[in-house]
């Protein structure tokens, strides 16, 4: 871009992608939203003191900014080249630096990090599977994964994946040993836990958990590092086909419904939407 990061307005851009790039330290979105994301970046921060930490999907990088202030050094990784822009531009430190890479298939070196923390990420890519084999490989052996998901949220424009506990420790379990569960809750989201914070999800007294965070140890061997590209892009393509059959199973409910004839009736077969007017 051909203006300064430093110098440029980004109240527009934050506007503009407000439902997928957010900056908890801004008034612009819901106390109740912005607490329960920084609630999880805390509690990461507690456990990386003196660490080399990796923030995998970092986004605006208030989260990084906030771990660099018990780690060793921090990296934050997203795949937006805005969103690089304005950590660098906002949330810059001396021991934090930021890098442009998808998640799924970094740069950067096997075992380079004690902690990897990547929060709401899994169900953002068509390749889960990709991204914690590639946590799994960036990790040291006694490294850990603290790694997030919305617990059950359904589909939204945003997720490709409605991930609850089963399908959470499912992909857990095919690149970590051990995990440990706690619930993340606002107390405000209407259909879970009013149960406001973090704790071990078996201490829930009521309801379910709002988001869930798994604390994962034992990184299992992450496979050949010449085919991790390959890898990546064949569960791509498997997830993509796998939503396009159930976006046709849906098509076609859809046009079985008695709408159908009525849109026959008024000469909308065949027709483009430009041309029903």
């Amino acid at each position: 871009m051909s203006m300064n990061p430093e110098r440029r307005d980004w109240r527009p851009w934050l506007k503009a992608n407000h439902g997928l790039r957010m900056d908890a330290n801004s008034d612009a979105w819901a106390p109740d939203r912005r607490e329960l994301h920084l609630s999880r970046y805390r509690f990461a921060a507690q456990r990386c003191a003196g660490q080399d930490v990796l923030d995998a999907a970092c986004g605006t990088g208030y989260g990084s900014r906030l771990l660099a202030g018990q780690a060793a050094s921090v990296v934050g990784v997203d795949i937006s080249d805005d969103a690089v822009e304005y950590a660098r531009a906002v949330y810059a430190s001396p021991n934090t630096r930021y890098v442009q890479a998808p998640v799924e298939c970094t740069p950067l070196a096997n075992a380079a990090f004690s902690t990897i923390v990547s929060f709401e990420t899994l169900e953002h890519t068509l390749a889960p599977v990709a991204t914690l084999r590639e946590f799994a490989r960036l990790l040291r052996a006694d490294g850990q994964l603290i790694v997030s998901t919305p617990n059950g949220w359904g589909y939204t424009k945003d997720h490709f994946f409605d991930i609850d506990q089963d399908l959470f420790e499912a992909l857990l379990g095919a690149s970590f040993d051990r995990w440990e569960l706690y619930y993340n809750n606002s107390g405000s989201r209407r259909g879970y836990s009013r149960q406001a914070g973090i704790g071990p999800l078996a201490a829930l007294r009521e309801g379910r958990a709002e988001c869930l965070i798994a604390v994962c140890s034992g990184p299992l061997p992450a496979g050949d590092d010449d085919s991790r590209h390959t890898q990546w892009m064949l569960e791509v393509y498997r997830n993509a086909m796998w939503r396009h059959r159930q976006f046709q199973k849906a098509e076609k409910r859809f046009r079985s419904w008695p709408l159908n004839l009525l849109a026959r009736h008024w000469g909308w077969q065949g027709r483009t939407p430009e041309a029903r007017g």
